[in-house]
């Protein structure tokens, strides 16, 4: 008879758990069963632009852990493009820029819920946080540059890997064959950080368009040249702004 009650009890609490789960709105349902979430991006931050790669797993309701891959390029606040001497037709150059950066980041993290979406206009807040490996890679910048005879004439244009110490204003054309030293990286290993606050406006509940707005930063074992009479770098803080597009799986 206790066995038989109790028995009662528990298919009478199932029942309506199982009432209340079906009586939620739609998107609250199918936000408690996202298992996987998938988005791209197009970041632009302080010092230039790139794009990215996230994947987060469930880990619970409100967090997920997450994967960031992501590729940028890394200017110097200094840089200003300007012609070179003798040709207005020539393309435009950086003056004193050594080599041209670009970072990548692989790391993990976790991505948090902050605020619910209740409502398809609405909107929903997510905090990512990522870290793990920053590879800088560096590329000689190449420029065209004049030769000259005996009485400084100039006879020929050449394309040259720029040496502030050899090439001055007066000896530079423009710039180089834009593809010129892809075979002449040199990579420096280091570790990044990444903090954002993410606002997704998507109506669609499956789908997710997002704006993020965060601070990253890269450290690394060498210093980093870009600009010369510039003192190389060991890190790059950065301010950046993330336009995201993706789908959640159920």
């Amino acid at each position: 008879m206790r066995f038989s009650t109790s028995y009662f009890f528990l298919t009478l609490l199932l029942f309506f758990a199982n009432s209340s789960y079906s009586q939620l709105p739609q998107e609250e349902q199918l936000n408690v069963r996202v298992s996987k979430e998938v988005w791209m991006g197009a970041v632009f931050h302080s010092n230039g632009f790139g794009v990215n790669l996230d994947i987060a797993k469930f880990k619970t309701y409100k967090k997920k852990s997450l994967l960031h891959l992501e590729l940028i390029n890394m200017k110097h606040n200094k840089e200003y493009k300007m012609l070179g001497f003798g040709d207005e037709s020539a393309k435009k150059y950086v003056y004193g820029k050594l080599n041209y950066v670009n970072v990548l980041r692989v790391g993990i993290g976790r991505r948090k819920l902050i605020f619910e979406k209740f409502r398809n206009n609405g909107v929903q807040f997510t905090a990512n946080l990522s870290s793990g490996l920053s590879l800088g890679c560096a590329r000689p910048v190449y420029l065209q540059i004049y030769k000259r005879d005996f009485n400084g004439v100039p006879i020929a244009v050449v394309p040259e890997r720029y040496d502030a110490s050899q090439h001055g204003y007066y000896d530079i054309y423009g710039r180089g064959p834009r593809f010129r030293g892809l075979f002449e990286y040199s990579f420096n290993p280091g570790i990044y950080f990444r903090a954002g606050l993410e606002s997704d406006y998507s109506v669609v509940p499956e789908i997710i368009q997002s704006i993020e707005v965060g601070i990253a930063v890269d450290a690394y074992l060498n210093e980093i040249e870009i600009m010369a009479n510039n003192s190389p770098s060991y890190y790059f803080a950065t301010l950046y702004l993330n336009f995201s597009l993706g789908n959640k799986f159920y």
